[in-house]
Protein backbone atom coordinates (compact mmCIF):
# COMPACT_ATOMS: atom_id res chain seq x y z
CA UNK A 1 0.00 0.00 0.00
CA UNK A 2 2.96 2.08 0.54
CA UNK A 3 4.45 1.99 -2.27
CA UNK A 4 0.83 2.60 -4.10
CA UNK A 5 0.54 6.30 -2.24
CA UNK A 6 4.41 6.49 -3.53
CA UNK A 7 3.52 6.14 -6.84
CA UNK A 8 0.26 8.05 -6.49
CA UNK A 9 2.33 10.95 -4.88
CA UNK A 10 4.54 10.96 -7.67
CA UNK A 11 2.02 11.35 -10.36
CA UNK A 12 0.39 14.16 -8.06
CA UNK A 13 3.46 16.40 -7.76
CA UNK A 14 4.18 15.92 -11.59
CA UNK A 15 0.58 17.07 -12.33
CA UNK A 16 1.33 20.13 -10.07
CA UNK A 17 4.67 21.22 -11.14
CA UNK A 18 2.59 21.58 -14.53
CA UNK A 19 0.73 24.01 -13.40
CA UNK A 20 3.69 25.99 -12.19
CA UNK A 21 5.82 26.14 -15.23
CA UNK A 22 3.73 28.26 -17.68
CA UNK A 23 1.12 30.88 -16.58
CA UNK A 24 -2.67 29.67 -18.57
CA UNK A 25 -5.11 32.27 -19.11
CA UNK A 26 -8.83 30.34 -20.00
CA UNK A 27 -11.69 31.05 -21.22
CA UNK A 28 -15.45 30.21 -19.20
CA UNK A 29 -17.99 29.18 -21.82
CA UNK A 30 -21.26 29.92 -20.59
CA UNK A 31 -24.54 29.74 -22.35
CA UNK A 32 -24.88 33.00 -23.89
CA UNK A 33 -21.40 32.41 -25.37
CA UNK A 34 -22.69 30.49 -28.71
CA UNK A 35 -25.73 30.15 -30.50
CA UNK A 36 -27.80 26.96 -30.19
CA UNK A 37 -27.71 24.27 -32.50
CA UNK A 38 -30.32 24.60 -34.87
CA UNK A 39 -30.69 20.68 -35.40
CA UNK A 40 -30.86 19.73 -32.11
CA UNK A 41 -29.94 19.26 -28.90
CA UNK A 42 -26.67 17.30 -27.85
CA UNK A 43 -28.39 14.80 -26.04
CA UNK A 44 -30.69 14.23 -28.77
CA UNK A 45 -28.42 14.16 -31.41
CA UNK A 46 -26.01 11.62 -29.83
CA UNK A 47 -29.26 9.00 -29.43
CA UNK A 48 -30.06 10.26 -33.03
CA UNK A 49 -27.17 9.22 -34.71
CA UNK A 50 -26.23 5.99 -32.17
CA UNK A 51 -29.18 4.01 -33.33
CA UNK A 52 -28.74 5.32 -36.93
CA UNK A 53 -24.85 3.81 -36.76
CA UNK A 54 -26.35 0.61 -35.35
CA UNK A 55 -28.08 -0.52 -38.47
CA UNK A 56 -26.10 1.24 -40.91
CA UNK A 57 -25.40 -1.59 -43.54
CA UNK A 58 -23.63 0.23 -46.67
CA UNK A 59 -24.56 3.39 -46.78
CA UNK A 60 -27.57 5.37 -44.88
CA UNK A 61 -29.23 8.51 -45.96
CA UNK A 62 -30.28 10.30 -42.84
CA UNK A 63 -32.59 13.21 -44.71
CA UNK A 64 -33.48 15.14 -41.49
CA UNK A 65 -29.30 15.79 -40.85
CA UNK A 66 -28.64 15.98 -44.92
CA UNK A 67 -26.16 13.57 -44.49
CA UNK A 68 -24.97 10.06 -45.61
CA UNK A 69 -23.32 7.23 -43.18
CA UNK A 70 -20.97 5.03 -45.32
CA UNK A 71 -19.65 1.94 -43.98
CA UNK A 72 -16.34 0.91 -45.35
CA UNK A 73 -13.53 -2.12 -46.00
CA UNK A 74 -9.77 -2.01 -44.48
CA UNK A 75 -6.90 -4.76 -44.85
CA UNK A 76 -4.02 -3.62 -43.30
CA UNK A 77 -0.87 -5.02 -44.95
CA UNK A 78 1.63 -4.67 -41.81
CA UNK A 79 0.70 -7.26 -39.46
CA UNK A 80 4.34 -8.52 -39.72
CA UNK A 81 5.51 -5.58 -38.21
CA UNK A 82 4.13 -6.97 -34.47
CA UNK A 83 6.60 -9.79 -34.97
CA UNK A 84 9.75 -8.36 -36.48
CA UNK A 85 11.76 -6.05 -36.06
CA UNK A 86 13.84 -4.02 -33.34
CA UNK A 87 11.10 -2.43 -31.00
CA UNK A 88 9.16 -5.76 -31.62
CA UNK A 89 8.30 -7.95 -27.92
CA UNK A 90 8.92 -11.08 -26.77
CA UNK A 91 5.89 -11.82 -26.13
CA UNK A 92 5.64 -15.44 -25.40
CA UNK A 93 8.33 -15.19 -22.77
CA UNK A 94 7.25 -11.69 -21.15
CA UNK A 95 3.29 -12.85 -21.10
CA UNK A 96 4.39 -15.80 -19.30
CA UNK A 97 6.85 -14.13 -16.71
CA UNK A 98 3.58 -11.03 -15.98
CA UNK A 99 1.06 -13.19 -15.87
CA UNK A 100 1.92 -16.49 -14.73
CA UNK A 101 -0.07 -18.17 -17.18
CA UNK A 102 -3.41 -17.48 -16.08
CA UNK A 103 -5.69 -18.35 -19.16
CA UNK A 104 -7.43 -15.29 -18.51
CA UNK A 105 -4.65 -12.60 -19.06
CA UNK A 106 -2.94 -14.74 -22.14
CA UNK A 107 -6.10 -14.02 -23.61
CA UNK A 108 -5.09 -10.19 -24.09
CA UNK A 109 -1.68 -10.00 -23.65
CA UNK A 110 -0.24 -13.84 -24.41
CA UNK A 111 -1.83 -13.95 -27.99
CA UNK A 112 0.35 -13.11 -31.13
CA UNK A 113 -1.06 -9.65 -32.05
CA UNK A 114 -0.39 -10.67 -35.91
CA UNK A 115 -2.99 -13.25 -35.60
CA UNK A 116 -6.01 -10.82 -34.61
CA UNK A 117 -7.74 -10.83 -37.31
CA UNK A 118 -10.12 -8.63 -36.73
CA UNK A 119 -7.14 -6.01 -36.08
CA UNK A 120 -6.09 -6.86 -39.84
CA UNK A 121 -9.17 -6.77 -41.61
CA UNK A 122 -11.94 -3.99 -40.31
CA UNK A 123 -14.89 -1.07 -41.35
CA UNK A 124 -14.45 2.44 -40.80
CA UNK A 125 -17.02 5.37 -41.59
CA UNK A 126 -17.42 7.80 -43.18
CA UNK A 127 -20.00 10.40 -42.38
CA UNK A 128 -20.72 13.22 -45.46
CA UNK A 129 -23.29 16.44 -46.66
CA UNK A 130 -25.77 14.58 -49.11
CA UNK A 131 -25.78 17.85 -51.07
CA UNK A 132 -23.05 17.47 -53.74
CA UNK A 133 -21.46 14.58 -55.09
CA UNK A 134 -17.91 15.50 -54.35
CA UNK A 135 -16.53 16.37 -50.97
CA UNK A 136 -14.65 19.87 -50.41
CA UNK A 137 -12.05 17.89 -48.38
CA UNK A 138 -11.74 15.24 -45.35
CA UNK A 139 -11.30 14.96 -41.52
CA UNK A 140 -9.53 12.64 -39.99
CA UNK A 141 -11.15 12.34 -36.36
CA UNK A 142 -8.90 9.99 -34.36
CA UNK A 143 -9.60 8.82 -31.46
CA UNK A 144 -8.69 8.44 -27.48
CA UNK A 145 -6.78 5.52 -26.09
CA UNK A 146 -8.63 2.33 -25.05
CA UNK A 147 -11.72 3.32 -26.83
CA UNK A 148 -14.40 0.32 -27.81
CA UNK A 149 -17.18 2.69 -29.33
CA UNK A 150 -17.56 5.37 -31.67
CA UNK A 151 -20.76 6.72 -30.07
CA UNK A 152 -19.25 10.06 -28.20
CA UNK A 153 -17.67 10.66 -31.56
CA UNK A 154 -20.79 10.84 -33.53
CA UNK A 155 -22.13 14.14 -32.92
CA UNK A 156 -18.46 15.40 -32.89
CA UNK A 157 -17.97 14.12 -36.88
CA UNK A 158 -21.90 15.53 -37.53
CA UNK A 159 -21.16 18.74 -36.40
CA UNK A 160 -17.91 19.17 -38.58
CA UNK A 161 -19.30 18.22 -41.30
CA UNK A 162 -22.14 19.80 -41.12
CA UNK A 163 -20.51 23.24 -40.73
CA UNK A 164 -17.38 22.49 -43.10
CA UNK A 165 -18.87 20.98 -45.74
CA UNK A 166 -15.92 17.93 -45.34
CA UNK A 167 -16.27 14.35 -45.06
CA UNK A 168 -15.26 13.21 -41.99
CA UNK A 169 -13.60 9.94 -41.48
CA UNK A 170 -13.98 7.81 -38.52
CA UNK A 171 -10.84 5.53 -38.55
CA UNK A 172 -9.75 3.13 -35.79
CA UNK A 173 -6.65 2.91 -34.43
CA UNK A 174 -4.88 -0.90 -34.39
CA UNK A 175 -6.06 -2.48 -31.35
CA UNK A 176 -9.19 0.07 -30.95
CA UNK A 177 -12.81 0.03 -31.45
CA UNK A 178 -13.52 -2.63 -33.64
CA UNK A 179 -9.39 -3.70 -33.91
CA UNK A 180 -9.86 -5.31 -30.93
CA UNK A 181 -11.50 -8.54 -30.22
CA UNK A 182 -14.49 -9.13 -28.98
CA UNK A 183 -13.33 -10.79 -25.55
CA UNK A 184 -11.65 -7.43 -24.76
CA UNK A 185 -15.31 -5.56 -24.32
CA UNK A 186 -16.46 -9.00 -22.39
CA UNK A 187 -17.06 -7.17 -19.00
CA UNK A 188 -17.18 -10.94 -17.05
CA UNK A 189 -14.03 -11.65 -18.62
CA UNK A 190 -12.47 -8.36 -18.33
CA UNK A 191 -13.63 -8.20 -14.64
CA UNK A 192 -11.80 -11.21 -13.54
CA UNK A 193 -8.47 -9.71 -15.05
CA UNK A 194 -8.63 -6.40 -13.49
CA UNK A 195 -9.65 -8.30 -9.76
CA UNK A 196 -6.09 -10.85 -11.05
CA UNK A 197 -4.06 -6.97 -11.89
CA UNK A 198 -5.85 -5.21 -8.23
CA UNK A 199 -3.77 -7.93 -6.41
CA UNK A 200 -0.44 -6.73 -8.23
CA UNK A 201 0.89 -4.57 -5.73
CA UNK A 202 1.22 -1.18 -6.03
CA UNK A 203 -1.59 -0.67 -8.31
CA UNK A 204 -4.71 1.50 -8.36
CA UNK A 205 -7.43 2.75 -10.91
CA UNK A 206 -7.78 -1.16 -12.48
CA UNK A 207 -11.45 -2.01 -13.88
CA UNK A 208 -12.94 -4.35 -16.54
CA UNK A 209 -12.67 -1.00 -18.25
CA UNK A 210 -9.30 -0.82 -18.63
CA UNK A 211 -7.76 -4.66 -18.10
CA UNK A 212 -7.22 -5.39 -21.66
CA UNK A 213 -4.94 -2.62 -22.75
CA UNK A 214 -3.39 -2.65 -19.60
CA UNK A 215 -2.38 -6.29 -19.20
CA UNK A 216 -0.89 -6.01 -22.87
CA UNK A 217 0.98 -2.45 -22.32
CA UNK A 218 2.28 -3.94 -18.87
CA UNK A 219 3.57 -7.04 -20.53
CA UNK A 220 5.04 -5.62 -23.09
CA UNK A 221 4.98 -1.38 -23.07
CA UNK A 222 6.52 -1.54 -26.94
CA UNK A 223 2.57 -2.49 -28.32
CA UNK A 224 2.13 1.23 -27.88
CA UNK A 225 4.30 2.23 -30.31
CA UNK A 226 3.36 -0.78 -32.69
CA UNK A 227 0.25 -0.01 -32.61
CA UNK A 228 0.58 3.37 -33.11
CA UNK A 229 3.03 2.63 -36.16
CA UNK A 230 0.83 0.39 -37.62
CA UNK A 231 -1.63 3.10 -37.90
CA UNK A 232 0.60 5.27 -39.58
CA UNK A 233 1.06 2.92 -42.29
CA UNK A 234 -3.13 1.99 -42.73
CA UNK A 235 -3.21 5.96 -42.88
CA UNK A 236 -0.32 5.93 -45.22
CA UNK A 237 -2.14 2.91 -47.47
CA UNK A 238 -5.39 4.58 -47.29
CA UNK A 239 -4.16 8.25 -48.62
CA UNK A 240 -2.41 6.72 -51.15
CA UNK A 241 -5.71 4.85 -52.33
CA UNK A 242 -7.43 7.89 -52.30
CA UNK A 243 -4.33 9.44 -54.57
CA UNK A 244 -4.96 6.46 -57.14
CA UNK A 245 -8.87 7.66 -57.13
CA UNK A 246 -9.96 4.17 -55.97
CA UNK A 247 -13.27 6.13 -53.94
CA UNK A 248 -15.52 7.55 -56.20
CA UNK A 249 -17.01 9.55 -53.57
CA UNK A 250 -13.89 11.25 -52.62
CA UNK A 251 -11.84 13.42 -55.27
CA UNK A 252 -8.23 12.68 -55.77
CA UNK A 253 -6.83 15.53 -55.15
CA UNK A 254 -9.12 16.28 -52.27
CA UNK A 255 -7.99 18.22 -48.89
CA UNK A 256 -6.86 16.36 -45.88
CA UNK A 257 -6.92 17.82 -42.29
CA UNK A 258 -7.16 16.34 -38.82
CA UNK A 259 -8.88 16.47 -35.64
CA UNK A 260 -7.60 14.69 -33.17
CA UNK A 261 -8.59 13.80 -29.57
CA UNK A 262 -6.26 12.85 -26.55
CA UNK A 263 -3.75 10.18 -27.89
CA UNK A 264 -5.78 10.41 -31.72
CA UNK A 265 -4.09 14.35 -31.64
CA UNK A 266 -0.50 12.75 -30.66
CA UNK A 267 -0.93 10.73 -33.38
CA UNK A 268 -2.18 13.18 -35.57
CA UNK A 269 0.32 15.67 -34.83
CA UNK A 270 3.04 12.97 -35.35
CA UNK A 271 1.13 12.89 -39.00
CA UNK A 272 1.43 16.58 -39.18
CA UNK A 273 5.36 16.61 -38.37
CA UNK A 274 6.19 13.36 -40.51
CA UNK A 275 4.39 14.72 -43.64
CA UNK A 276 4.53 11.40 -45.05
CA UNK A 277 4.55 11.60 -48.67
CA UNK A 278 4.35 15.35 -48.10
CA UNK A 279 1.28 14.90 -49.30
CA UNK A 280 -0.05 17.28 -45.94
CA UNK A 281 1.97 20.71 -46.76
CA UNK A 282 -1.63 22.03 -46.25
CA UNK A 283 -2.98 20.64 -44.31
CA UNK A 284 -4.82 21.69 -40.69
CA UNK A 285 -4.64 20.35 -37.32
CA UNK A 286 -7.50 20.70 -34.52
CA UNK A 287 -6.07 19.56 -31.07
CA UNK A 288 -8.58 18.34 -28.65
CA UNK A 289 -7.73 17.74 -25.10
CA UNK A 290 -4.40 16.90 -26.69
CA UNK A 291 -1.21 18.57 -27.99
CA UNK A 292 1.41 17.88 -25.12
CA UNK A 293 3.94 15.67 -25.46
CA UNK A 294 4.22 11.93 -23.70
CA UNK A 295 5.76 12.98 -20.10
CA UNK A 296 3.30 15.29 -19.23
CA UNK A 297 0.41 13.17 -20.17
CA UNK A 298 -0.96 11.47 -16.96
CA UNK A 299 -3.32 8.40 -18.63
CA UNK A 300 -4.19 6.63 -15.12
CA UNK A 301 -7.95 6.09 -15.05
CA UNK A 302 -10.32 3.29 -14.96
CA UNK A 303 -11.10 4.42 -18.51
CA UNK A 304 -7.69 4.54 -19.69
CA UNK A 305 -5.12 2.00 -17.97
CA UNK A 306 -4.18 1.67 -14.69
CA UNK A 307 -1.32 2.72 -12.55
CA UNK A 308 1.36 -0.76 -12.97
CA UNK A 309 0.82 0.12 -17.16
CA UNK A 310 1.83 3.11 -17.03
CA UNK A 311 4.52 2.63 -14.76
CA UNK A 312 5.41 -0.19 -17.21
CA UNK A 313 5.05 2.69 -20.64
CA UNK A 314 7.20 5.49 -18.10
CA UNK A 315 10.09 3.03 -17.66
CA UNK A 316 10.21 1.77 -20.90
CA UNK A 317 10.36 4.85 -22.72
CA UNK A 318 12.50 6.43 -20.36
CA UNK A 319 15.03 4.07 -21.13
CA UNK A 320 14.59 3.94 -24.58
CA UNK A 321 15.49 8.03 -24.47
CA UNK A 322 18.70 7.31 -22.53
CA UNK A 323 20.54 5.82 -25.71
CA UNK A 324 19.28 7.93 -28.21
CA UNK A 325 21.80 6.40 -30.98
CA UNK A 326 20.22 2.73 -30.60
CA UNK A 327 16.65 4.27 -30.19
CA UNK A 328 16.98 5.98 -33.85
CA UNK A 329 18.55 3.21 -34.93
CA UNK A 330 15.21 1.54 -34.21
CA UNK A 331 13.19 4.09 -35.36
CA UNK A 332 15.12 3.93 -38.39
CA UNK A 333 14.15 0.47 -39.20
CA UNK A 334 10.31 1.33 -39.27
CA UNK A 335 10.29 4.22 -40.66
CA UNK A 336 12.76 3.84 -43.41
CA UNK A 337 10.12 2.82 -45.80
CA UNK A 338 8.12 5.56 -45.71
CA UNK A 339 9.61 7.84 -47.62
CA UNK A 340 10.09 10.87 -44.77
CA UNK A 341 13.46 12.12 -44.00
CA UNK A 342 13.25 11.41 -40.31
CA UNK A 343 9.80 10.65 -37.86
CA UNK A 344 9.60 12.92 -35.34
CA UNK A 345 8.13 9.97 -33.09
CA UNK A 346 11.04 10.23 -30.27
CA UNK A 347 10.74 14.42 -30.01
CA UNK A 348 7.04 13.96 -28.80
CA UNK A 349 8.26 11.46 -25.74
CA UNK A 350 9.76 13.90 -23.92
CA UNK A 351 9.75 17.78 -23.46
CA UNK A 352 13.16 17.63 -22.74
CA UNK A 353 14.42 15.33 -25.20
CA UNK A 354 15.10 16.42 -29.16
CA UNK A 355 13.35 19.69 -27.89
CA UNK A 356 15.49 20.95 -30.96
CA UNK A 357 14.16 18.82 -33.52
CA UNK A 358 10.33 18.99 -32.36
CA UNK A 359 10.29 23.05 -31.77
CA UNK A 360 12.14 23.52 -35.37
CA UNK A 361 9.55 20.91 -37.12
CA UNK A 362 6.69 23.01 -34.93
CA UNK A 363 7.83 26.13 -36.08
CA UNK A 364 7.37 25.30 -40.05
CA UNK A 365 3.38 24.18 -39.30
CA UNK A 366 2.41 26.23 -36.08
CA UNK A 367 0.05 28.21 -38.20
CA UNK A 368 -1.88 25.37 -39.38
CA UNK A 369 -2.87 23.99 -35.87
CA UNK A 370 -5.22 24.96 -33.78
CA UNK A 371 -5.46 23.00 -29.95
CA UNK A 372 -8.42 23.47 -27.45
CA UNK A 373 -8.14 22.00 -24.00
CA UNK A 374 -9.76 22.02 -20.49
CA UNK A 375 -8.93 23.56 -17.83
CA UNK A 376 -10.14 20.25 -15.50
CA UNK A 377 -8.11 18.14 -17.92
CA UNK A 378 -5.92 16.33 -15.73
CA UNK A 379 -4.92 13.44 -18.48
CA UNK A 380 -3.77 16.08 -20.77
CA UNK A 381 -3.47 19.29 -18.32
CA UNK A 382 -3.63 22.51 -20.50
CA UNK A 383 -0.09 23.27 -19.20
CA UNK A 384 1.36 20.56 -20.54
CA UNK A 385 -0.20 21.57 -23.64
CA UNK A 386 1.12 25.23 -23.64
CA UNK A 387 4.40 23.93 -23.04
CA UNK A 388 4.76 21.78 -25.91
CA UNK A 389 2.94 24.05 -29.00
CA UNK A 390 4.29 27.07 -27.61
CA UNK A 391 7.59 26.18 -27.56
CA UNK A 392 10.73 27.50 -25.08
CA UNK A 393 10.19 31.50 -24.26
CA UNK A 394 6.96 30.94 -26.07
CA UNK A 395 9.35 30.90 -29.14
CA UNK A 396 5.81 29.11 -30.87
CA UNK A 397 2.67 31.00 -31.77
CA UNK A 398 0.84 27.74 -31.78
CA UNK A 399 -2.88 28.66 -31.16
CA UNK A 400 -3.97 27.18 -28.21
CA UNK A 401 -7.20 27.56 -26.33
CA UNK A 402 -7.86 27.17 -22.58
CA UNK A 403 -11.71 26.72 -22.00
CA UNK A 404 -13.87 25.91 -19.05
CA UNK A 405 -17.46 24.57 -18.48
CA UNK A 406 -20.17 25.28 -16.61
CA UNK A 407 -20.71 21.69 -15.64
CA UNK A 408 -18.85 18.86 -14.32
CA UNK A 409 -16.47 17.18 -16.94
CA UNK A 410 -13.70 15.34 -17.29
CA UNK A 411 -11.00 14.37 -20.45
CA UNK A 412 -12.98 11.50 -20.80
CA UNK A 413 -16.39 12.80 -20.63
CA UNK A 414 -16.06 16.54 -21.70
CA UNK A 415 -19.66 16.49 -23.12
CA UNK A 416 -21.84 14.55 -20.85
CA UNK A 417 -25.18 13.49 -21.68
CA UNK A 418 -27.17 14.85 -18.73
CA UNK A 419 -30.50 16.38 -19.19
CA UNK A 420 -29.62 18.48 -15.67
CA UNK A 421 -26.86 20.64 -17.57
CA UNK A 422 -28.30 20.05 -21.02
CA UNK A 423 -27.98 23.58 -21.95
CA UNK A 424 -24.38 24.42 -21.01
CA UNK A 425 -23.67 20.98 -22.55
CA UNK A 426 -25.18 22.00 -25.80
CA UNK A 427 -23.31 25.45 -25.61
CA UNK A 428 -20.11 24.03 -24.63
CA UNK A 429 -20.19 21.29 -27.15
CA UNK A 430 -21.02 24.08 -30.16
CA UNK A 431 -18.70 26.54 -28.95
CA UNK A 432 -15.38 24.41 -29.58
CA UNK A 433 -17.13 22.62 -32.33
CA UNK A 434 -17.85 25.69 -34.12
CA UNK A 435 -14.23 26.76 -33.12
CA UNK A 436 -12.98 23.61 -34.67
CA UNK A 437 -15.24 24.05 -38.09
CA UNK A 438 -14.25 27.51 -38.50
CA UNK A 439 -10.54 26.78 -38.38
CA UNK A 440 -10.85 23.46 -40.59
CA UNK A 441 -13.30 25.17 -43.38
Amino acid sequence: MFEIYIYQVFFTLQYQSLLTQQPVIYTPVSSGNWEKNLNMVYHNLYKRLKDAFETVSVETELPDLSIIIRKRYFTSTSSDLMTTGAFSPNITSQAKEINNETPDTNLVSGINDSSISSNNSFEYYTMENISGSQSKGIIFLFHGLNEKRWDKYFPWAYELTRQTGKTVVLFPIAFHMNRAPYAWSDSRLMNKIAIQRAKKLPNAQTSFINAAISERLESSPQRFFLSGFRTYRDFCSLLKSIRRGLDKNIPQDTDIDFFGYSIGGFFSLLLMMDNPYKELDNSRLVLFCSGATFDNMLPISRYIIDMRASKSLVNYFEGQLENKPLLEKRLEHYFGDVPIVNSHFQSLISLDHYKDLREKRLAQIQERIHAITLVHDEVVPPVGVTNNLTGGFNSLKTHVDVLDFEYPYNHVTPFPILEKYQTQVDSSFNHVMGKASAFLS
